[in-house]
């Protein structure tokens, strides 16, 4: 899209601002899409105060912006999810013994 570097600070904060949503406030898909909607309406409105700061971006540029978070994050919704609620083991690397052992499980797993 040849974004300017303003823009491409702004799209970064959306990003950061919905991946925030969903791994900190466990946000549902639902809210957090409208949490989207909240974000970029008003764009193309004359009054910028009601697009916050992504005024920056033009009508064409915003819907690109949806487009690509619907392919990039909301389809892959529960996925995200997985990553950012699910359990994880921890692996100690300081015991070569153990260290080796779990190394060599993994390379199993692969």
């Amino acid at each position: 899209m040849n974004f300017s570097l303003i823009q491409l600070s702004q799209y970064m904060g959306l990003l950061n601002f919905l991946l925030e949503n969903l791994s900190d406030k466990h946000m549902t898909l639902e809210d957090n899409i409208k949490e989207l909607g909240r974000a970029m309406a008003g764009i193309g409105v004359t009054d910028s105060e009601r697009s916050g700061d992504l005024d920056v971006f033009s009508i064409d540029q915003a819907k690109a912006i949806i487009d690509y978070m619907n392919i990039s994050l909301f389809r892959l919704y529960k996925l995200y999810e997985h990553i950012f609620h699910s359990p994880r083991e921890e692996y100690v690397i300081s015991n070569e013994v153990n260290h080796l052992y779990r190394w060599n499980s993994l390379c199993r797993v692969i």
